[in-house]
């Protein structure tokens, strides 16, 4: 019977362990998307322009081009 109720001693001290355990969470994860219209010093907009964003935190490079009507969207 000792051993019995030692084995359940551990059982539940360890299931009281895990439960506040902290549990890794990958819910933060910083995300945005990027959107605009490129236009020259007149206004007109600027069809097949190259836009880059880069990451100062992780050197991510995405880059887009505008469409025909000076319009791009950088999804992150």
């Amino acid at each position: 019977m000792k051993h019995f109720s030692s084995t359940l001693l551990a059982t539940c001290l360890m299931l009281l362990f895990l439960a506040f355990a902290p549990i890794p969470s990958f819910a933060q994860t910083i995300t945005a998307t990027i959107a605009g219209t490129v236009t020259d010093p007149n206004g007109a907009v600027v069809p097949g322009a190259t836009v880059t964003a880069t990451s100062n935190d992780t050197s991510l490079v995405k880059t887009a081009t505008t469409d025909d009507e000076g319009r791009y969207t950088l999804p992150f």
